[in-house]
């Protein structure tokens, strides 16, 4: 992914929400994703968030992501962070889909499963399933940067 900065700070809710959103509506029914918040970001300064798959009512695993994991070092882009950090989520609830369907999913049409990726420009993360993103099996809508986003206090 090419390095993009971007000024403020990604959430760990805002793209953890995001991403549930997204994924949501495209995998199979009754599955569902949905969002565990695990306190309060005021209180806790590695405030964490759970990106948990449903099947029906049944809680499957989750994937966890925190506002720390999503804080840039020195060698590292903002939104090089949180292309990361999604590929991981899209990774977590891949894995739990495949086994509630007890198959791949998605699946390529070679029957083998369709690995998650993403890139990012400085107005949005892109994320989707596939060999690459022109031949992907499925595409999750864009998500605005600004969406994401927590401005830097001044």
């Amino acid at each position: 992914m090419p390095h993009v900065d971007s000024p403020g700070h990604i959430s760990a809710r805002l793209l953890a929400a995001a991403l549930a959103t997204r994924l949501s509506a495209v995998v199979p029914l009754p599955i569902r994703v949905v969002v565990e918040d695990l306190g309060s970001a005021r209180a806790d300064p590695d405030h964490e968030v759970i990106v948990r798959v449903l099947d029906g009512a049944e809680p499957w695993s989750g994937q966890g992501i925190s506002d720390s994991r999503l804080e840039p070092d020195e060698d590292d882009q903002l939104l090089d962070l949180a292309g990361s950090a999604a590929v991981t989520i899209l990774d977590g609830v891949q894995d739990s889909v495949s086994r509630i369907l007890r198959e791949p999913w998605p699946r390529l049409p070679s029957g083998a499963m369709a690995m998650p990726a993403a890139r990012a420009d400085e107005q949005h993360l892109y994320l989707w399933y596939g060999s690459s993103e022109d031949n992907a099996v499925v595409t999750l809508k864009p998500i605005a940067i600004k969406e994401i986003t927590l401005e830097l206090p001044s």
